[in-house]
C-alpha cells in the first residue's frame, strides 16, 4: 500500500530533479486526501514559488502555517512570497517571526532589512543589517544592503565604508562595485567612481546598466561599445525590454553629445516607451486622470477655511525649509547654494512627508483616505507628527537653524506641511516649462513614471501649475519663487534674497556654492559642483521638431526648430 510518506518522498525526488510539475501533482494528491498535511502544503507552495506563481505559493504557506505556526522555514518562505507580491509590511511580520524563533538566521535579518528599506524605513532596516553582518562578517550582500540603508538615512560616509567592505569581501561583486561607483559620484569623487564602474563592467561585461551610468555621467569613452555595436545589440531579437530600454537610453545620451538631436530624441522616446509599457503590463502605469482627480481633492480639502480651523495647532518650529517644484527646475542648485551657509543644512530628498501622507489614513483609524482624513487631525496628533519630523531632521543634519528638505513632490503636500509647521518656509523652484519637461523626458528618471510620455508629462505639469496656483491663494506659509533663469542673470541678488527669506544673515560662502563638499544624490550632482553656466537655457529648441504632443498638453503654441 502506497502511503502519504511514500508519495511525499517521490514528490521530493522529482522536485530535486527539477520536475516541478510532476512534484506538484504528487503534493496536490496528498493535500486532496489530507488538507492538514502541513509538509505537503509547504512543498506544494515551494513548487508554486519556484514556478513564479507567488499568489498560489502564499496561499499554500498560509494553510501550512495555520497547522504549524512555529515552522521557521514556512515563515521564511512566506516572507519571501509576500515580498515578491509587494506586500512588504506582511513580509516583515514573517521575517520578524523567523528572527524570534531562530535569532541566528542571517538571511532572515537581511531580508527583514530589505522589506523595511522597501517600505521607506531605512532607520529600522539598519539594525537588521547590522545584526546580519555581526552574525556573518563575510556576508558581502548584507554589507552592501547596510550601505544602502545608511545612505538612505543620510549617513553617507558610513554607507560608503560598507560598500567598500562588500567589494573587499567579494572583488568580483558586480552590484557592489556599481553601487560604490554611484555613491562616489554623489560625493564628487569622479575618478574613483569611474574606476569602480570599470570594475563592475569587468565583472559583468557589456552590462547595459553600467554603460548607461557611464553615458549619463559623461564617462563614456571610445573604448566602450560604439553606436554601431549598440545598434547591433538592440537588433538582437533575444534582447529583453528592460535591457533594450537602457540601450536606447545610452544611445540617446551619446547622440545628444554628438549633436545628432533627431536621432537622440528617437532613442530617448523608445527608452521611455519601453519603460512605460513594462509598467503598464505590471498594472502600475501612470494615470494622468487619476492624478488630476487627486489634485482636485487636495484643492477641495485644503481651503482657507480649513487653515483657519487648524490655526495655532502646529509646531512652532522654524527649522524646516521645504524646496519644491518640478524635477530639473534648479532645486539641487538652490540646496547646494543655501547649504553652504554655516547655519543651513541640506538633507536631500526625504521621503518622510510623502510616507506620512500615505500612512495618515491608517494612523487616524482608516475612516477616510488622504487628503480627506486630515480633517480628523487634532492638536496632540499634529504636535506629535511635527516633532517626529523635526527630530528626524535634527538627527540627520545636527543642530542647524534651518534644514532643507528638497523632496520636490512635496508641492503635493504643502497643505499637510502647513498644518504641521505653520512657521516653515517654502522655496518654489521655477524654470521654463519646456526646458523642464524636455530635460525630464531625456534624463530617464527611473522612479518618475509621469516623465516617460510627453502627453503625460505635459498634463502632470499643468496639474502642478494648477495646484501651485491654489497654494498661492490658500496656503498660510511664506513661499519664495526662485526662477532658474533669473538666478543665472543676477546670481548675487537672487542668492541674497534666498538667504534673507530663510531669516538668516548674509554669508559670502553662498556665492561659492560649487566648493560645497556635501553629497548630491540627483541627476545634477556634477553640474552643481561647477560655477553657474547658461547652456541649458532654451535647450528645448534643439528638440522642438518633436515636441508637438508636449506643447499641446501644456497648452502652448508650437515653434519651429532653430536654424
Amino acid at each position: 500500500m502506497t502511503t502519504a510518506a511514500d508519495i511525499l518522498a517521490r514528490g521530493k525526488q522529482l522536485h530535486q530533479a527539477g520536475d516541478l510539475a510532476g512534484a506538484a501533482e504528487l503534493y496536490q494528491h496528498i493535500v486532496l486526501e489530507d488538507p492538514t498535511h502541513a509538509e505537503a502544503l509547504g512543498q506544494l507552495g515551494l513548487t508554486f514559488h519556484q514556478q513564479g506563481n507567488l499568489a498560489e505559493a502564499q496561499s499554500c504557506y498560509e494553510r501550512a502555517l495555520a497547522i504549524r505556526p512555529e515552522d521557521v522555514e514556512l515563515h521564511f518562505r512566506m516572507g519571501m512570497a509576500l515580498a515578491g507580491l509587494g506586500r512588504a509590511d506582511e513580509a516583515a511580520l514573517h521575517f520578524r517571526e523567523v528572527t524570534r524563533l531562530r535569532p541566528d538566521s542571517v538571511e532572515a535579518w537581511n531580508n527583514l532589512g530589505n522589506v523595511l528599506l522597501l517600505r521607506g524605513k531605512p532607520a529600522d532596516a539598519i539594525p537588521c543589517y547590522r545584526e546580519a553582518v555581526r552574525l556573518r562578517s563575510s556576508y558581502a550582500e548584507a554589507h552592501l544592503n547596510l550601505g544602502h540603508a545608511l545612505r538612505e538615512n543620510d549617513k553617507l560616509e558610513e554607507g560608503l565604508a560598507c560598500y567598500r567592505e562588500a567589494v573587499r569581501l567579494r572583488p568580483d561583486y558586480f552590484k557592489g562595485h556599481n553601487n560604490l561607483a554611484v555613491a562616489l559620484l554623489e560625493m564628487g569623487e569622479i575618478a574613483e567612481a569611474e574606476t569602480h564602474f570599470r570594475e563592475s563592467l569587468r565583472c559583468n561585461p557589456g552590462s547595459a546598466q553600467v554603460l548607461y551610468a557611464l553615458a549619463a555621467n559623461g564617462l563614456y569613452t571610445e573604448a566602450d561599445p560604439g553606436l554601431d555595436e549598440l545598434a547591433v545589440r538592440l537588433a538582437d531579437p533575444r534582447v529583453q525590454p528592460q535591457e533594450a530600454s537602457r540601450l536606447h537610453a545610452i544611445l540617446g545620451h551619446l547622440l545628444d553629445r554628438a549633436r545628432r538631436y533627431d536621432d537622440a530624441f528617437h532613442h530617448s522616446r523608445e527608452a521611455n516607451r519601453l519603460r512605460r509599457e513594462l509598467a503598464r503590463q505590471a498594472g502600475d502605469a501612470f494615470d494622468p486622470d487619476q492624478h488630476a482627480r487627486f489634485v482636485d481633492r487636495l484643492i477641495a480639502v485644503f481651503t482657507p477655511l480649513y487653515f483657519e480651523q487648524v490655526h495655532g495647532l502646529g509646531l512652532e518650529s522654524e527649522v524646516p525649509v521645504f524646496v519644491v517644484g518640478m524635477p530639473r527646475s534648479g532645486s539641487s542648485l538652490v540646496e547646494q547654494i543655501l547649504s553652504h551657509h554655516p547655519e543651513i543644512a541640506g538633507v536631500g530628498e526625504l521621503r518622510d512627508v510623502p510616507h506620512l501622507a500615505a500612512s495618515l489614513s491608517e494612523r487616524l483609524g482608516g475612516a477616510e483616505q488622504y487628503p480627506e482624513c486630515v480633517t480628523h487631525l487634532h492638536a496632540t496628533c499634529i504636535q506629535r507628527l511635527g516633532n517626529e519630523y523635526v527630530d528626524r531632521l535634527l538627527e540627520l543634519a545636527g543642530p542647524a537653524r534651518r534644514i532643507i528638505d528638497k523632496m520636490l513632490g512635496n508641492f503635493l503636500h504643502l497643505g499637510l506641511i502647513a498644518t504641521l509647521f505653520p512657521r516653515a518656509r517654502v522655496i518654489h523652484c521655477r524654470r521654463d516649462p519646456l526646458d523642464v519637461c524636455v530635460s525630464c523626458f531625456l534624463n530617464q528618471f527611473r522612479a518618475l513614471d509621469f516623465t516617460w510620455n510627453l502627453e503625460d508629462l505635459g498634463r502632470y505639469y499643468r496639474d502642478y501649475e494648477r495646484l501651485i496656483g491654489h497654494w498661492r491663494t490658500a496656503l498660510p506659509l511664506p513661499m519664495l519663487d526662485v526662477v532658474y533663469e533669473e538666478l543665472l542673470r543676477d546670481p548675487e541678488g537672487i542668492i541674497r534674497g534666498m538667504v534673507a527669506f530663510c531669516g538668516l544673515p548674509w554669508d559670502e560662502r553662498c556665492l561659492r556654492f560649487y566648493e560645497n563638499p556635501r553629497s548630491v544624490r540627483t541627476v545634477s550632482k556634477q553640474q552643481v559642483r561647477q560655477p553657474l553656466y547658461h547652456s541649458s537655457v532654451g535647450r528645448w529648441r534643439l528638440y522642438a521638431a518633436h515636441l508637438a504632443p508636449l506643447q499641446a498638453a501644456l497648452g502652448l503654441g508650437t515653434e519651429k526648430p532653430p536654424g
